[in-house]
């Protein structure tokens, strides 16, 4: 701990008692405490450290390596091949941040991962050397199966301004697949608070990004039993990322229960290498996925600009789709995976799709509000198709 000096509320006093003398040093030195506190950050953690990766590590204990709370941990500049980080324990108030310490490549090669994080919690990995000087040095993040991986038990979790290329499949994929380990089953566990944000993707095999279990309804194949049920995440934060140029979906979320937004992200040339059939859409809200998605651009590509499958208590709110192959927003409901009263699909904009502007097949819901979009030249008459015997409140859209 810093040594805190003297202020000017310190001093001997003349005419004042020594008792009078002494409450005066004491308040005077809680005043410059608090002010050091201040100085650091506001937190109370003054004996932060900051820890070094340096280039030929391939594995980091954070636990043996004495890893607290709001400490900083730096991976050495240069180019590197993967690394994996395991064990990283923030808390809310104090994340663990990870950087680089200057320009940096971590290049993936054919391993599984570029860079993973398994079994940490609170903790922020960003691609900025300097937060105050976005130009000091930049991180980017290139091959492996999947170049960015965060797994096992971990929640906390932020990543941002990250710059991610050339992935085997996925940019980004977080999510732990259940195995025949009850820890990882649904009921065990619930991964918390995940925030992705100004993060660059592009040139991926499979999804730009890949954010929780896919099968929420049916099980994910996995173990002795055939299947399993995966976790569910709660409080999830998409946003202002952009993917150019992905083999399959450009975002991808699934099993986010609660509190989810995904706002102001840009999709572009989305579904160019799908490896197999409905695999080249822009943005799909899977299965188990309930929330917000608003003011996202969803542009270029052969499949649907967004495709719906949540819970049912989606917000759909003022997305721009264009020049997207199939329909602008496809929405279907998955038995076992509805728990709300209906979509409300609002204030968005479709612009040359090549099927229906709208298309929603979801006749268990009885609350779906479809109004004030405006849908140019869609491929496909109706303009807004209601499949199935599905109903729905549809007024003050504007067909051209």
């Amino acid at each position: 701990m810093q040594a805190i000096a003297l202020t000017s509320g310190m001093r001997w006093r003349h005419g004042m008692s020594p008792n009078q003398n002494c409450r005066s040093f004491i308040a005077a030195g809680r005043i410059a405490l608090v002010a050091g506190l201040v100085a650091v950050g506001g937190s109370a953690l003054l004996s932060a450290k900051t820890h070094l990766i340096e280039a030929a590590t391939r594995r980091y204990d954070a636990v043996a390596a004495g890893v607290e709370p709001g400490d900083t941990v730096l991976i050495a500049a240069g180019v590197r091949g993967p690394l994996r980080i395991a064990g990283l324990r923030g808390d809310p108030r104090n994340t663990v941040v990870v950087r680089p310490a200057g320009a940096l490549v971590i290049n993936g090669g054919k391993d599984h991962y570029a860079i993973a994080f398994a079994d940490c919690t609170d903790f922020h990995f960003t691609g900025l050397v300097d937060s105050a000087n976005p130009s000091a040095g930049r991180l980017r993040i290139e091959s492996g199966q999947n170049s960015v991986v965060v797994t096992g038990f971990s929640s906390g979790i932020e990543l941002s301004h990250l710059e991610v290329a050339d992935s085997g499949f996925a940019g980004i994929m977080i999510k732990q697949d259940p195995t025949d380990d009850p820890r990882t089953w649904r009921d065990a566990f619930v991964m918390r608070r995940v925030t992705v944000r100004d993060c660059v993707i592009t040139h991926t095999q499979g999804e730009g990004l890949y954010l929780g279990n896919s099968f929420y309804a049916t099980g994910h194949p996995a173990g002795e039993a055939g299947k399993r049920w995966a976790h569910t995440i709660e409080g999830v934060r998409v946003f202002r990322n952009r993917t150019y140029d992905t083999g399959c979906e450009g975002l991808q979320v699934g099993s986010a229960t609660k509190d989810c937004e995904i706002v102001g992200n840009t999709i572009e040339k989305f579904g160019q290498r799908p490896f197999g059939p409905w695999q080249d859409n822009g943005l799909q809200i899977g299965e188990g996925t309930g929330g917000l998605v608003q003011d996202n651009v969803i542009r270029d590509g052969p499949g649907n600009g967004i495709v719906l499958l949540g819970l049912g208590d989606n917000r759909i709110i003022g997305n721009l789709i264009e020049q997207v192959g199939g329909r602008g927003i496809n929405g279907y409901s998955r038995a076992g995976a509805i728990s709300g009263d209906g979509y409300h699909i609002e204030g968005n904009v479709i612009r040359t799709p090549g099927g229906h502007g709208i298309a929603l097949g979801a006749p268990e819901l009885k609350a779906i509000v479809i109004c004030g979009n405006r849908i140019i030249r869609p491929g496909q008459t109706p303009a807004i198709a209601l499949l199935d015997g599905t109903k729905a409140d549809v007024r003050d859209n504007r067909i051209e």
